[in-house]
């Protein structure tokens, strides 16, 4: 016999799914382009487009109302004994951040440190000086990571941030010895910035991302290390989340470059963290991480749907 607790997952499920559907457009409330046609005067026009902003705004609104109400019942202590990394990337939305960093808390997990990537380290312009700093780092008698030097200057800052910032213990660890002179470096050189200080190393990492910005050679570099980075990432912790708004899934935006990689097969990734159900689908997104699991979640474009389970 199905528990109480187990029908009301199951209906919120189904509820949050359609309520991201809703203000994606894919849902009821999707006009036909048809229906402001040629014979519709300029006025009619724009009331038309008025209404549908009006009409998205109270679908926005209740999606948000809904996962908030939703979200402990969702989410439950998914992330007990778990300790969370927290990185943004460029744009990110600080209101996305905070939403997601209490909803880990929520969940049972502990933010171990938060650390952002700066615009001048996914600035493709500044490759050699990433290649240089992190050939110093690596070459250096006190160097931190066996097996030498990796191929790519951005593949090495996500091994050396994955020294710094990562572990494969559940609850996490302290710092490593010799942590403390990379990340010196890496915020001397203008590549990342930390907020307060790293007093603890996460097993699970959740990447924050903005809107792809800058010219398209920019998009697509920007695109490519924060690939090069997350995949690093996972390979040194438990698992990596990339959240990101609607925008970013594009072809230009960092989860649409991610999910066209092969680090897509290890990597997870949610489109649609402006939305009030961004950070619910984060936590178990990183749930999944931790079990090895990956799914890519949000957004029609996304390959595992909507919600866990949609698919």
């Amino acid at each position: 016999m199905i528990s109480f607790r187990s029908h009301v997952v199951s209906l919120v499920a189904v509820f949050l799914a359609l309520a991201i559907g809703v203000v994606l457009g894919a849902g009821p409330l999707q006009r036909d382009e048809a229906a402001v046609g040629a014979g519709d005067t300029d006025a009619e026009a724009l009331a038309a487009a008025d209404q549908r902003i009006a009409e998205l705004q109270r679908g926005r609104s209740f999606n948000d109302a809904f996962a908030r109400a939703t979200a402990d019942e969702l989410v439950g202590d998914s992330l007990r004994r778990r300790a969370v990394t927290v990185v943004t990337l460029p744009g990110a939305d600080p209101d996305q951040v905070t939403r997601a960093v209490a909803l880990v808390q929520r969940a049972g997990g502990t933010l171990a440190a938060r650390v952002e990537l700066t615009d001048k380290l996914v600035d493709v312009a500044n490759r050699k000086l990433v290649e240089e700093l992190t050939d110093q780092l690596l070459s250096s008698e006190d160097q931190p990571l066996p097996g030498g030097q990796a191929s790519s200057g951005y593949v090495r800052v996500g091994q050396l941030l994955g020294f710094v910032l990562t572990t494969s213990k559940d609850k996490g660890a302290p710092p490593a010895r010799g942590a403390a002179p990379v990340l010196a470096s890496l915020t001397t050189a203008g590549l990342v910035s930390v907020t307060g200080q790293v007093q603890r190393r996460g097993s699970l990492v959740l990447v924050v991302a903005g809107e792809p910005t800058g010219t398209a050679d920019q998009r697509q570099g920007a695109g490519d290390i924060v690939t090069a980075v997350a995949r690093s990432l996972d390979e040194a912790s438990d698992g990596v989340v990339v959240a990101g708004p609607l925008a970013s899934g594009a072809k230009d935006g960092v989860l649409g470059a991610l999910r066209a990689s092969p680090t897509a097969q290890l990597v997870s990734t949610v489109d649609v963290s402006e939305l009030g159900a961004g950070a619910i689908l984060s936590v178990l997104a990183l749930r999944a991480q931790a079990d090895g699991d990956t799914l890519q979640l949000g957004s029609s474009s996304s390959a595992d749907g909507a919600f866990p389970g949609a698919k």
